[in-house]
């Protein structure tokens, strides 16, 4: 469904979006095969004891170090401070350019932008409770007969909370689309995710909790646990921080405890030991790098902060480990990264340029 479309709130152009929503779900729903959707959120060990408004991180290319040498401290924070002037005035360019769309929920009741500052909330009757950009309270009654579908889409740069109507709490990241039903059917919990999302499912043993995504499909009963699943990323994973939680992925079926993660590469499932509060770290506003090449932190930094980064090819050889704060504004975050590793920034076609120099 392309949700992107749309972005104001029920006076959309789009009656015949809506009235074939409400007839699929009539169809659906009144033959008996009732496929539901269920929800997710986070409640994080404090890992955040102590906060860092620095990255430290080591580089370990070699290169990167050498080139270090060869230019000389004095001549290497001479360059750096002038990177970090061009990086103040490239990314307030680009800044410009943010992706403003908002967070958009599609029922079959009707199209809603939601602000990121409100929680999302559903009570036992699936009944639900949100505010608007204006901060309004709105109250949606739930009149349907039959199980509500909702679609929450969550683009980039924006971050969302749900709390479904089972007590279940979902922590939503940027560039992720949620589907789940306004009231669960008895005996089975279901949901689907399309990103990333840290759940803090309600335990419930006669009604089993399960996620489905793209490549994976896991079973819980009660527990809290991080799911990410882009379309567009080479990796899948399901990190466990508390309960136990059964996978199914790539052919391979694993239990995995607290500490573990179930990951999907080139077409390949294992089971690896980490550290959980490492992989859930986003929803403190906060990233855990270990040993990741720059590509990949500079595509995270793009879908946390809503703005398009482009790196040279070469950035793939290097790797950066620590921890960033992302409370901070991308311009700060980009001359915490440049005071370690020089780099050039230019603005094109509303996108940040980054080469190593």
């Amino acid at each position: 469904m392309l949700l992107k479309k749309y972005k104001k709130d029920l006076d959309f152009p789009s009656q015949r979006l809506l009235s074939n929503y409400k007839e699929y779900e009539r169809v659906k729903y009144s033959s008996g095969k009732k496929d539901t959707w269920e929800g997710i959120m986070s409640e994080i060990d404090k890992q955040n004891k102590s906060r860092y408004k620095r990255i430290v991180f080591y580089c370990s290319s070699a290169a990167a170090v050498l080139l270090v040498i060869l230019l000389g401290l004095n001549n290497y924070f001479v360059k750096r401070d002038a990177i970090i002037e061009s990086i103040s005035e490239s990314v307030g360019k680009a800044s410009s350019f943010q992706n403003s769309e908002g967070i958009l929920l599609v029922t079959s009741q009707g199209c809603l932008n939601i602000s990121e500052k409100s929680d999302i909330y559903y009570d036992p009757e699936g009944n639900m409770m949100f505010s608007r950009d204006n901060g309004q309270l709105e109250y949606l009654e739930n009149n349907s007969n039959y199980p509500v579908r909702n679609e929450l889409t969550v683009p980039r740069g924006k971050r969302a909370k749900v709390t479904l109507s089972d007590g279940t709490t979902l922590q939503i990241n940027s560039e992720t689309t949620v589907i789940y039903p306004s009231v669960f059917d008895k005996g089975k919990r279901e949901i689907y995710v399309d990103g990333e999302v840290f759940l803090n499912v309600t335990p419930d043993i006669s009604s089993p909790f399960f996620v489905q995504t793209e490549r994976m499909r896991i079973k819980v009963l009660g527990t809290s646990f991080n799911v990410s699943s882009y379309a567009s990323d080479e990796e899948k994973s399901v990190v466990l921080v508390s309960g136990k939680v059964e996978v199914n992925g790539a052919n391979k079926q694993a239990c995995l405890l607290p500490d573990q993660m179930f990951l999907i590469k080139d077409s390949t499932a294992s089971k690896l030991n980490v550290k959980a509060s490492d992989y859930v770290s986003w929803t403190q506003n906060m990233i855990v790098f270990h040993r990741e090449p720059l590509n990949k932190v500079f595509h995270k930094l793009s879908r946390y902060y809503g703005i398009d980064i482009s790196c040279s090819s070469n950035m793939a050889q290097h790797t950066m480990s620590g921890k960033l704060d992302l409370k901070e504004d991308l311009k700060e975050v980009m001359e915490i990264i440049s005071e370690m590793i020089p780099v050039r920034i230019t603005v094109e076609d509303d996108k940040l340029i980054i080469e190593l120099v």
